[in-house]
């Protein structure tokens, strides 16, 4: 371990984090340092199985925070949203910041921020993107050696937030308000990689903000795709405004994301595929991560 550079990973049994993670466990020159609240989990057991060091770590207490960061040569940081809070957004921002000043103390050499743009700029209200905004201004204040990483959605996420909703025997529908705008999207797995190839090529990416990107897909392009994939079901897109989605739907944080929504249909992103792919040539489309996940998503849906 002596010769490996320590990657301390926040976040590493959430969605990006847990990528980072296994995608950073595969680098035989890497040491990856899991941080997790509770390291009693199933999916910290995962992250062990795969030679990563679990640390328990309390992002709201400064000493545990620079404890993770020990030795460290790197890091990944997300942070967490929670929409279920009335003040998630002072939370979040209270939490990045407590991760950057860690950063700062302990002298780390190349930190990997999950960032997003501010939709105050539009006049709304989208806490999970606000916050990290807020947060990486504030590490450019703080002159950390900083690479910033913009994700959009995941395809993942067409198991869980954006399942498509049955509505007679084999047949379902997609109710996401982006009309006939086309949505980024990325495999989190590939994200993971190109976090990897970011810290194994550090002075290439210093001072950068990269959006990432596995395909450019209306929600019309998803359905047509998952209807070729998952037969006999087959998907359509059901059109719905975005006041039609705050009022239908019914979880913590729908108005954040019918924020989202309207914020990534009025403002020009900057999500690269072609970039991406010159990062991580072998990254998947869609379809060829439906293609290979068709068992798990037919027992989702």
């Amino acid at each position: 371990m002596s010769d490996k550079k320590i990657i301390t990973v926040f976040c590493a049994t959430g969605a990006q984090g847990g990528a980072v993670a296994r995608a950073l466990s595969k680098d035989p020159d890497l040491h990856v340092r899991a941080v997790t609240r509770d390291v009693n989990t199933q999916k910290a057991d995962k992250l062990k199985s795969l030679g990563v060091e679990l640390v328990q770590c309390n992002t709201s207490n400064p000493a545990s925070v620079r404890d993770a960061l020990s030795g460290a040569d790197g890091c990944f940081i997300v942070t967490h949203t929670d929409f279920g809070k009335q003040n998630s957004f002072e939370m979040e921002v209270h939490e990045g910041r407590q991760i950057a000043d860690a950063c700062k103390a302990m002298r780390v050499g190349s930190v990997v921020f999950s960032t997003q743009r501010s939709s105050r700029v539009l006049g709304l209200q989208t806490r999970h993107m606000d916050a990290k905004a807020e947060i990486e201004t504030y590490m450019h204040d703080l002159d950390l050696p900083l690479t910033c990483v913009m994700v959009p959605c995941y395809y993942e996420q067409f198991m869980g937030l954006f399942k498509p909703e049955k509505i007679d025997n084999n047949k379902y529908i997609l109710e996401i308000p982006m009309g006939t705008t086309p949505m980024h999207l990325i495999a989190l797995d590939d994200m993971g990689v190109v976090v990897r190839q970011i810290f194994n090529n550090w002075q290439t990416f210093i001072d950068k903000t990269i959006g990432i990107c596995g395909d450019v897909l209306t929600i019309r392009d998803v359905a047509a795709i998952l209807t070729q994939v998952l037969r006999p079901k087959t998907f359509a897109d059901k059109p719905l405004t975005v006041n039609d989605y705050r009022n239908k739907k019914d979880f913590p944080g729908v108005s954040d994301w019918a924020n989202l929504f309207t914020f990534r249909m009025r403002v020009d992103q900057i999500f690269n595929i072609h970039h991406t792919k010159m990062i991580h040539p072998q990254m998947k489309s869609f379809e060829e991560w439906a293609r290979e996940n068709a068992d798990t998503l037919h027992n989702v849906l």
